[in-house]
């Protein structure tokens, strides 16, 4: 039986100063984005997405994505508060005991499917349409939201992504899952997990220090996994500016 569950998440980081034009979009020729041109920056907080569990940028690293905001704040001329984040799932599947982790291992990730892309949407955006804009019904089926960006068509109408619905000014949507980390990480045990990851951005100035995050996690295997606990992992670090040993005076808490 197929098991699934949404988890929210918001980063949040204080207020001031105007965002940055440029975000990337996802090319059509790329699977796993390593890039760091899928950024929210259309609020005060800049945050880079990528499709292989990591939300940042690692910014202390050389990658091909370590220029990518990581939390920057105020806009892009602000300085990095995180060095990286990612889902963590843990459970018991067949009497065993297995974790799955978006960082710092990279367990979560996309497939090699052309179509495992990252998708851009926003509210309101043709093809994009949700309750209460009067078009929430893309194609006319008496149907809502049941063709996600993800380049697949999902109700067999022969179109593709007709029918999704886009949240905030910037949304990005990504599918994942654990069982294709095997040749980076052989003694990966999956937990046979599909991840939905949609991360959301409003230019409000109200919200614009502001990043959703929602994930949903449903079960792809054969059997159901018991116990299961979600969280998410981050470690912040505070470049001001880039050095070593900038981490050691950071202090870190949780708004309850």
């Amino acid at each position: 039986m197929r098991q699934a569950a949404s988890i929210w998440v918001c980063v949040i980081i204080a207020t001031t100063v105007s965002a940055a034009p440029g975000h990337g979009g996802a090319a059509a020729d790329k699977t796993v984005i390593v890039d760091g041109s899928i950024v929210h920056d259309v609020g005060r907080l800049h945050l880079n997405i990528t499709n292989f569990g990591l939300l940042g940028s690692w910014y202390t690293q050389e990658t091909t994505f370590s220029h990518a905001p990581s939390a920057r704040w105020p806009g892009a001329e602000g300085i990095d508060h995180l060095w990286g984040a990612g889902l963590w799932v843990g459970g018991i599947r067949f009497g065993e005991r297995l974790v799955t982790t978006g960082q710092f291992e990279m367990e979560l990730r996309a497939s090699d499917a052309p179509e495992d892309i990252i998708y851009e949407l926003a509210w309101g955006a043709p093809a994009a349409a949700r309750y209460p804009l009067p078009a929430f019904d893309d194609d006319g089926d008496g149907l809502e939201d049941e063709d996600p960006a993800n380049g697949r068509d999902d109700d067999d109408d022969g179109l593709i992504d007709e029918d999704s619905a886009g949240a905030g000014d910037q949304h990005f949507r990504a599918e994942m899952a654990d069982t294709h980390a095997g040749d980076i990480y052989p003694n990966h045990t999956p937990l046979y997990l599909d991840v939905v990851q949609q991360t959301f951005q409003w230019a409000h100035d109200d919200v614009a220090d502001i990043v959703g995050v929602e994930y949903t996690i449903g079960n792809s295997g054969v059997a159901p996994i018991e116990g299961v606990y979600v969280g998410m992992f981050s470690d912040f670090d505070i470049n001001d500016p880039p050095s070593p040993g900038e981490a050691a005076d950071d202090q870190v808490g949780y708004l309850v």
